[in-house]
């Protein structure tokens, strides 16, 4: 896994325990959390287990993996009808940019994985 480039308070077990007043409370036991996580992996596809995640994937792999997350978009070849987080209506230049920012053709033999962890909306390009 790569290392982490930011790092700030709330990536701190501290910064989240004194944000749940009871921090210590066990909500599920781990045979729980791992059949929860389990049944997500199985019924999601972009979910996955990043400790067995490989170091490098081939590019069908990655395109694969890149048309699953922006199904919406990547696989069209026109507009349809989908919206934007403000619930308007995607624009054609709006569609346009999301399939060239999926740089299917700028894919390499081989992709290094790397990961992020998202502590609020943000824009990880």
């Amino acid at each position: 896994m790569s290392e982490s480039i930011y790092t700030d308070e709330r990536t701190t077990v501290k910064y989240w325990a004194e944000r749940f007043h009871a921090s210590e409370k066990e909500l599920w036991y781990e045979s729980e959390v791992s059949a929860a996580n389990k049944r997500i992996r199985k019924k999601t596809k972009t979910l996955i287990d990043l400790a067995k995640f490989p170091n490098k994937l081939r590019s069908d792999e990655a395109q694969e993996m890149i048309l699953a997350a922006q199904q919406f978009l990547c696989n069209r070849k026109t507009i349809g009808e989908y919206y934007d987080s403000d619930s308007s209506p995607i624009t054609e230049s709006d569609f346009k940019f999301a399939k060239e920012n999926c740089n299917l053709e700028g894919l390499k033999k081989f992709v290094t994985t790397r990961f992020a962890l998202t502590i609020r909306r943000d824009n990880l390009r």
